[in-house]
């Protein structure tokens, strides 16, 4: 029996994911086995779940994984590389993974391996060039591909940096060669040309957050941050939304979101935390807002400022984080910002708790059961099956590592209209 892993957001999960799990499935010998971990309330990208942690794993099941665990947001609200650094861990910690497999714009193992020991290995040239970059003003992502290019000579191998999955991959590449003694191997697959989930998110958001919505108009947020208004428009609205994403998502994926949009409890979006949000920067001073994550470089300042200019809290939050991102700070780090501010997620959380305390389990089907077994023998890291199981953790890291999760999971339920008891008393789901 082989166990692949796959480190995923899913969020939401369309036609690409599926096709890549199947692909897993093809390519793998008879009676391999598949575990994806993946965050529970936020991604990487700083953006919320759509919908809750238990509906997303049986879509995550019902797309053919075995075992799905929940990546503890601290990791979800790092860099590529803490994200990446984190998962890789996690699933080092199941003691019984024997691979990790993964998608790629660009699938060529040996390519991305040759990045990743470059990067791994900082050259002091390298570095050199890479302070030069950002001296410029490239912003980071455009100064290491500009060093990776002069380290290797090769502008097209350093061009495989500007792909987000290729950047995934490498980082996962990174982590390996870092933690792994088991010597698990990496399998990458092509990412298909599907519509993305970035994609996606941004047509759900026309549907339940229209244009003039978040304005200090006739349309705002209910007090528990969904548009109401939106919501209950009808039949017409939700068809419209059904006809954008059926080709895009499986049916069993696209349900869910169809039906917390029917009940009024989500799609959740980064706009829905936008009083939230603006209140929190309204609180914050230029020493107070540089301890959160991701705030250094003066982007805590650049919050500040644009947030006290009444035309941005008159603007949706989307629009907000347009203007706010920079070459220094894109998008994505932006929001990533934002929520760590909501959560009191401190840069020095980051590197206090680079390593996972615990494996939260969030669904499994019969094979799934016989990993848990077998995880139960091998894993060097508490399992977690309710939330309440936090309170058998005992060290410091642990407890804070946990104290973030849940904070996580109080912001997410409250904002659909929900109570962190369902979190509580919510069990693995099991098909």
């Amino acid at each position: 029996m082989r166990v692949i892993a796959v480190i995923a957001e899913f969020n939401p999960l369309h036609c690409g994911h599926a096709h890549l799990l199947r692909q897993i499935r093809l390519n793998s010998p008879p009676r391999s086995k598949i575990i994806v971990i993946m965050p529970e309330f936020f991604s990487q990208r700083g953006v919320p779940a759509l919908i809750s942690p238990s509906q997303r794993s049986k879509v995550t099941l019902a797309a053919g994984a075995d075992l799905v665990l929940s990546l503890p947001d601290i990791y979800a609200l790092s860099s590529a590389e803490g994200f990446a650094a984190g998962a890789v861990r996690s699933i080092l910690a199941t003691g019984i993974t024997q691979e990790i497999a993964c998608g790629a714009e660009d699938p060529d193992y040996d390519k991305l391996k040759l990045i990743s020991d470059l990067l791994s290995n900082e050259s002091y040239r390298y570095k050199e060039n890479l302070k030069a970059g950002i001296k410029e003003g490239l912003g980071f992502a455009a100064a290491r591909e500009k060093a990776v290019a002069a380290e290797a000579g090769d502008a097209k191998l350093a061009a495989l940096l500007n792909k987000p999955n290729n950047i995934l991959a490498i980082e996962y590449l990174k982590a390996l060669t870092t933690y792994d003694n088991k010597n698990i191997e990496l399998t990458l697959y092509p990412r298909i040309a599907a519509s993305s989930a970035s994609d996606i998110r941004e047509i759900i958001r026309a549907a339940v957050i229209p244009a003039d919505c978040n304005k200090d108009k006739n349309i705002d947020l209910n007090a528990d941050g969904i548009n109401t208004q939106t919501v209950t428009t009808g039949f017409s609205s939700e068809l419209e939304l059904v006809r954008n994403l059926e080709t895009l998502m499986p049916s069993y994926s696209l349900a869910p979101i169809l039906y917390s949009y029917q009940e009024q409890k989500g799609p959740l979006l980064l706009d829905h935390f936008r009083k939230d949000i603006f209140f929190s920067i309204s609180q914050q001073n230029s020493a107070q807002i540089s301890q959160i994550a991701h705030m250094q470089q003066g982007l805590g300042e650049r919050l500040i400022n644009l947030a006290s200019r009444k035309g941005h809290l008159c603007g949706s939050l989307s629009d907000f984080v347009k203007v706010a991102a920079t070459r220094t700070h894109p998008a994505s780090r932006v929001r990533r910002a934002l929520i760590s501010l909501l959560l009191n997620l401190k840069s020095a959380d980051l590197e206090e708790l680079a390593a996972p305390r615990f494996l939260k389990i969030s669904g499994f089907n019969k094979d799934g059961r016989y990993l848990l077994r077998l995880m139960r023998e091998k894993s060097t890291l508490p399992l977690i099956n309710l939330a309440s199981d936090y309170d058998g953790l005992l060290s410091h890291a642990a407890i804070r590592q946990k104290d973030i999760s849940l904070t996580a999971a109080a912001l997410w339920y409250k904002e659909t209209g929900g109570n962190i008891n369902e979190y509580y008393l919510q069990k693995p789901v099991q098909l």
